[in-house]
């Protein structure tokens, strides 16, 4: 199984730096930290589901900050290298 990876790795990667993944448990705790927010946002204006936008321009606001990717965050633009054996 490690030889095929190892030759899917040399056929398909192109990059002499290696294969790299984002750090998975700092990815989901901003993920969860987002959601929690907007969460916050929705339920102080008793929309349930996510079913429409909050009408209050500040909260619509403060939505589509917390919506869009934050690539300033530490962990989002960390990675770590694939170690094959």
């Amino acid at each position: 199984m490690e030889q095929n990876i190892n030759d899917a790795l040399d056929v398909y990667v192109d990059r002499p730096l290696g294969v790299f993944v984002d750090k998975l448990e700092s990815n989901l705790t901003n993920i969860n930290q987002k959601f929690l927010h907007i969460r916050d946002i929705f339920q102080a204006q008793k929309i349930e589901n996510f079913t429409k936008l909050p009408e209050a321009r500040e909260d619509r606001n403060m939505f589509a900050k917390r919506f869009q990717p934050d690539d300033s965050s530490a962990g989002s633009s960390q990675a770590a290298r694939i170690h094959m054996g």
